[in-house]
């Protein structure tokens, strides 16, 4: 075979190998850690920023978070949103007076409202002078803590937290606190309570009365209410 025969054979097999080695290379470098990306698939649209998408939606009031006949304590946590206006949202705490800066209106006096009366205070606020149909929306973030304080002959004495949402009643202060010990009073329970005029108020209570008569209501507690269970007198 002559030489100039030989070398357009080993050319040819080099053109032949070459598609080899780069499939291998190729393989390789998948192997390493990158990963190509798959053929977009029928269900799957090629551009992703042509697919549609829908339009904004209305928030639900309170979005669960609380219910709406929640009154709003001084020092809760709210978040205050207005339906497409990023710009007013505001995230803040109640002041001691129950009051929050708000953007435009300034200071809104909320403490002390439901949640849903808040909302349509500061819904009244907004409408007309600032926006035409304003959708606010008052979330608690974090609450107040509330307690009450039993005293006496109870099994575990102590600090009893009001539920949030709800009042909290003598009954289930009793119940709570482990209820009424052998020695207890039944009779002549008191409730101490400090008014929000600064005066000091003392109600006493049958308990008895309570769980045995369907015609006496239970007491409902407010915070920072004391009471106090005596030892009955043998």
């Amino acid at each position: 075979m002559s030489p100039f025969l030989r070398i357009c054979l080993l050319l040819s097999a080099m053109c032949l190998y070459s598609p080899t080695l780069s499939a291998q290379d190729g393989g390789a470098a998948s192997s390493d850690g990158s990963q190509s990306s798959p053929p977009p698939s029928a269900s799957q649209p090629a551009n992703p920023s042509t697919s549609p998408v829908s339009g904004p939606r209305a928030p639900t009031s309170t979005a669960g978070v609380v219910a709406g006949n929640y009154i709003l304590q001084p020092m809760d946590v709210i978040q205050v949103d207005v339906f497409q206006e990023p710009m007013l949202q505001v995230q803040s705490r109640l002041s001691a007076d129950g009051t929050v800066s708000l953007p435009l209106i300034g200071e809104m006096p909320i403490g002390g409202m439901t949640v849903t009366d808040a909302q349509n205070l500061v819904t009244q606020a907004y409408k007309g002078d600032y926006l035409i149909n304003p959708h606010v929306t008052i979330l608690v973030l974090q609450y107040t803590e509330r307690f009450i304080y039993v005293h006496g002959m109870v099994n575990r004495p102590g600090p009893v937290p009001i539920p949030p949402e709800r009042e909290l009643s003598l009954t289930e202060a009793i119940n709570s606190a482990g209820g009424l010990t052998r020695l207890a009073r039944r009779g002549n329970i008191k409730i101490r309570r400090v008014n929000p005029d600064g005066q000091t108020e003392v109600i006493t209570v049958d308990f008895g009365d309570i769980l045995e008569s369907p015609e006496v209501s239970d007491i409902k507690l407010k915070d920072g209410d004391h009471v106090i269970v005596d030892e009955r007198i043998i």
